[in-house]
Order: C-alpha cells, then structure tokens, then sequence
C-alpha cells in the first residue's frame, strides 16, 4: 500500500493520472469482489448441483473471473504506461522505477498480479479508521 500512496503522491497533481489511478482501483476491487464470490459460489455449488448443472455453473463463473481478471490487467497496464510514460524521473528518484506494481518484470503474470491486489486492497482494509 505504501507504494501505492507513494505514486499518489507524486502524481497528484494530474487529473489524468489520477483518474485513471481510481478507474485502476474501482477494477481492482470489482475483481476481487467477483474472485470472493466465484468461490464462495463454486464451494456452496458442490451441496447443491451435480452433474451438467454444476459444470455450467463453473464455466460460467470461470468466464466472470477470466473477465475481471482481464480487465484488471489491462488497467493496471494503461495506468501504469501512463506514469511511466510522463513520470519516469519523478518515480526513479523515489524508487518507484517501473511505477504502482513493485516487479515490473512481473507485470504480465496474472498470478503475481492477482495476489498483489489481494495484499493491497487487503491493506486497505486492516488499516482502515474504525
């Protein structure tokens, strides 16, 4: 999360950036939010269908998933081109090089995405005001 404020703040002032920034979140929560609830289904599914039934369901579940997925994916990687592109000195001083995502050599591994969503949105949440 500290990452992620830190890129906040050095691209503020940019309507832009910060536009996409939140477009690039609202994604991130929808993905997880449809990751939760495609399991939840998947886990309660078992108890209740079988055969055909069951197996449709899953694929369409799947289909969800593979669609947030992609769709975070491709926002991380407009949000973070654009930061790079018009930051690049600003994140390099701050040792931010390769912008939000901390392995920029990872960017395109779903799964390495996907679980640094999960660690950021969880972190938002245990350090929430209550």
């Amino acid at each position: 999360m500290e990452r992620c404020y830190s890129v906040l703040e050095i691209i503020k002032e940019d309507e832009m950036a910060v536009r996409f920034f939140e477009f690039f979140f609202e994604k991130a929560v929808a993905y997880f939010s449809t990751v939760v609830k495609i399991e939840t289904q998947s886990k309660f599914a078992k108890f209740r269908l079988e055969g055909g039934a069951y197996k449709e369901l899953i694929d369409n579940l799947d289909k969800q998933c593979r669609h947030a997925h992609d769709t975070l994916m491709s926002d991380l990687h407009i949000f973070n081109r654009y930061i790079v592109k018009n930051y690049n000195n600003e994140l390099i001083e701050k040792n931010l090089a390769g912008g939000i995502f901390p392995h920029p050599d990872a960017i395109h591994d779903k799964v390495a995405v996907a679980d640094w969503v999960g660690n950021v949105l969880n972190g938002i949440y245990v350090n929430r005001k209550r």
